[in-house]
């Protein structure tokens, strides 16, 4: 996790009950960058009820930002919008350009940005850290794991499960169902419980430190 010199995530996020999430990026000629970012309003905020106005509020927030170029987002339904930024400085490009480390989750909570990389090897760390402090930025490493094959979660079902998580539903009440969990990724009732189903195991084995082959 990181905070520091201001940065369109963070300060948007400030103003707003909406989980901001970066999925991609690629670097762009003259420094810019584009970021692939995903929208998740509160659910108890009720942004998905008041429609297009809560988004072309927040969209008109990060247009004005001063690292930003460009904002073009697409609501997805139910509260969720997916959208590519266009920033003059991209700091996930300039950080991690030639490290070997790859970004692959990036969130906002409160002043601090937390990133989630996948690298070879602890040296590509190292750089990343020391490119982070040398652009003024306060660091904390919550931990190091080893990559095990078995217990990685699929893309799907990384994706389902944070917005099955962020939606509230492994809340007492419920805050989404599983039909409407479904109906967010066009799939079938049975095939959204089958992925959590399976994403959960792989959570909690990971978690209590179980192997297939114990099971």
């Amino acid at each position: 996790s990181m905070r520091g010199p201001e940065n369109w995530l963070v300060e948007v996020s400030r103003q707003y009950s909406a989980s901001i999430s970066l999925i991609n990026w690629r670097k762009e000629d003259g420094g810019k960058g584009k970021e692939l970012v995903r929208v998740d309003w509160d659910k108890q905020d009720g942004g998905h009820e008041n429609g297009r106005g809560n988004y072309d509020e927040l969209f008109d927030a990060i247009k004005a930002r001063p690292d930003v170029c460009d904002v073009k987002f697409t609501p997805t339904g139910d509260g969720s919008a997916l959208g590519v930024v266009t920033t003059k400085n991209c700091a996930v490009c300039s950080t991690l350009e030639g490290t070997n480390c790859f970004l692959m989750d990036a969130s906002v909570n409160e002043n601090w940005i937390t990133w989630k990389l996948l690298t070879s090897d602890r040296e590509n760390l190292k750089r990343v850290f020391e490119r982070l402090k040398e652009r003024g930025f306060e660091i904390e490493l919550h931990r190091i794991k080893d990559l095990e094959k078995s217990n990685m979660l699929t893309d799907r079902q990384e994706r389902i499960l944070r917005t099955a998580l962020l939606r509230g539903y492994f809340d007492c009440p419920k805050g989404i169902s599983l039909k409407e969990l479904a109906s967010i990724f066009g799939i079938s009732i049975s095939t959204a419980s089958e992925i959590l189903r399976r994403g959960q195991k792989k959570v909690l084995m990971d978690y209590f430190k179980v192997s297939e082959e114990e099971e």
